[in-house]
């Protein structure tokens, strides 16, 4: 941490998810529920748990990346490939990118998709596609992803229903 109390770029690694970060993962995956648009539905820890044990465990189709610093897990991206609908070639597309409040800013979320990037092309993926739909900073995300040489494609749209 700087004086200021943020994150200190060059101390950011990144690194798979494993068993010891199990208990901080947890914590991280809260914390973005209760920040984010999703917040209204409720927060089953079992089914974390076992998203969890998935992602560290399917590493060749499902891509499960912490940003760590020191012995703290700051941010948290997980990512899958798939085939496309219409072909047999290969897409990667993230499921989480996060970031704690107080490492935004930092390097943290750049470097996260940058180790997803070197993942995906390691498995074939013909491109990456990243959405934003958590409703957290959706600007600034949008203009990281664009800095990171994304491109907008197009948008999200949601409806809740009832129930």
């Amino acid at each position: 941490m700087t004086s200021s109390g943020r994150t200190s770029d060059s101390r950011i690694r990144i690194v798979p998810w494993s068993e010891a970060d199990r208990g901080q993962l947890l914590k991280i995956f809260r914390r973005m529920h209760e920040e984010s648009r999703y917040a209204y539905l409720p927060f089953e820890p079992a089914r974390v748990e076992s998203a969890l044990d998935s992602y560290m465990r399917e590493t060749q189709r499902r891509c499960a990346l912490a940003a760590v610093t020191g012995e703290t897990v700051i941010g948290a991206l997980a990512g899958y490939v798939t085939e496309y609908v219409f072909c047999s070639e290969l897409v990667a597309s993230d499921q989480i990118v996060y970031v704690v409040p107080r490492s935004r800013g930092t390097l943290a979320a750049a470097r996260l998709i940058e180790a997803f990037r070197r993942w995906a092309c390691e498995r074939g993926a013909r491109e990456i596609v990243l959405g934003i739909t958590t409703g957290v900073d959706t600007r600034r995300t949008g203009e990281l992803f664009e800095r990171l040489g994304f491109e907008f494609a197009g948008g999200n749209f949601v409806q809740r229903m009832s129930g």
